[in-house]
Parts: C-alpha cells; sequence; structure tokens
C-alpha cells in the first residue's frame, strides 16, 4: 500500500492535500463518500483497494487549497466572471465542512459570514478581507490585475 496521512487533523508544509468523493452503488442504493485531507497516497489507496465488488461512479479529486478559493460565477447582465460570497468547497459539499476546515486547520474562511438569514459580516470588512488574503493580494496590488479584480466584486447583497 501507498503511504497515506498519519494524522488526518495535521496538514504539513510542502504537501499536497485532497479531498476526494465518489458515489458507490449497489443495486438501487446509493451512497455519496466524501473524504477530506487526503495525501496522494490516500488517493491512490482509495482508488485501488476501497469499495471492492461494488460500483464506484462520480470520482473526484480536488485540491484542498483550491477548494479554499473563493466560488465565482457568471453574471449574466454584466457579461462577467463575480467573486461569490462562499467558497469552492462550500458550493460542492455544504457548511459543515467548510467550518470543519476551520477549526480543524486554522484560519478565517474567505466565506462571507450567513446564520440561514442575512450575512453577518459587512460587505466593505468581507471585501477588505478577501483583498488582504495570501492568495488574493497579488491580485489587488498588481497594476495589472487590480482593476480586473476589483470589479469581480458583486455590487449587491444576493
Amino acid at each position: 500500500m501507498t503511504k497515506v496521512a498519519e494524522d488526518q487533523f495535521t496538514r504539513k508544509e510542502g504537501i499536497d492535500y485532497f479531498f476526494i468523493d465518489y458515489h458507490v452503488e449497489r443495486g438501487d442504493f446509493i451512497k455519496w463518500v466524501r473524504k477530506p485531507n487526503c495525501i496522494e497516497g490516500d488517493v491512490v489507496n482509495r482508488l485501488l483497494y476501497s469499495e471492492e465488488g461494488r460500483e464506484v461512479t462520480r470520482f473526484r479529486v480536488q485540491s484542498e487549497n483550491d477548494l479554499s478559493h473563493l466560488h465565482e460565477s457568471w453574471d449574466e447582465t454584466n457579461q462577467k466572471w463575480v467573486f461569490d460570497f462562499f467558497t469552492k468547497r462550500e458550493r460542492c459539499f455544504g457548511n459543515r465542512y467548510e467550518r470543519a476546515e476551520e477549526v480543524l486547520y486554522g484560519g478565517q474562511s474567505l466565506s462571507r459570514g450567513w446564520d440561514g438569514k442575512t450575512y453577518t459580516e459587512p460587505l466593505e470588512d468581507w471585501k477588505e478581507r478577501v483583498r488582504n488574503h495570501p492568495f488574493y493580494r497579488n491580485f489587488f496590488e498588481d497594476e495589472h490585475y487590480k482593476e480586473e479584480y476589483e470589479s469581480k466584486f458583486r455590487t449587491e447583497e444576493n
């Protein structure tokens, strides 16, 4: 077997981590399996050794780093891509996995807080937090990209 993560609640610098998910079908029953924080060996082992004798479909491997970035949607009115108020992880797997990411691995999610009725973080505060995030900071500071990235912010609350 390939080497797997020793501790699923600790991430080591310089190692890529992945979120894998897939469906297992047995007759009329379909189970959605989700496994966050996997290293390459975990992915290989899951591909080779899990769910033997069952049909596995929709196998996806996504970078945990990429899932932490903001999801973007096409704005039909303005004909451009805009930031959503939630991350790619939250879009794919829901709030439970986003909150677990914050609690287990530290750091604040780029998602704008939502309590089910209203946003819990003022729009301008959220924008400033995104501008200062290590992944996005260089785009907002670079004169070549700044205007494009500033225009990606939604102007309305939805």
